[in-house]
């Protein structure tokens, strides 16, 4: 949460090259910043709540939420 894994895909490779679970850490850190799972965000993608495209992208990292990852979760879900 203070940044020392650093941030986005960045965070997640060094996670994981350090042996954790990247989705576990990030529901973690997520409920502890009473954040939406992926699963939430991801959901409210599909009803199109975050718009679509550049702006989605823009709108999901300005909330602190990793784009990539919300749309792989969307893709499963679909």
């Amino acid at each position: 949460m203070n940044g020392q894994w650093g941030n986005g895909a960045d965070r997640q490779r060094r996670l994981t090259a350090a042996g954790y679970d990247y989705a576990v850490v990030q529901e973690k850190v997520n409920q502890l910043l009473n954040r939406k799972s992926v699963d939430q965000i991801a959901r409210e993608v599909i009803h199109g709540f975050w718009g679509n495209g550049n702006e989605r992208i823009l709108h999901l990292k300005q909330a602190g939420y990793d784009p990539i990852q919300i749309q792989k979760r969307v893709n499963q879900l679909l």
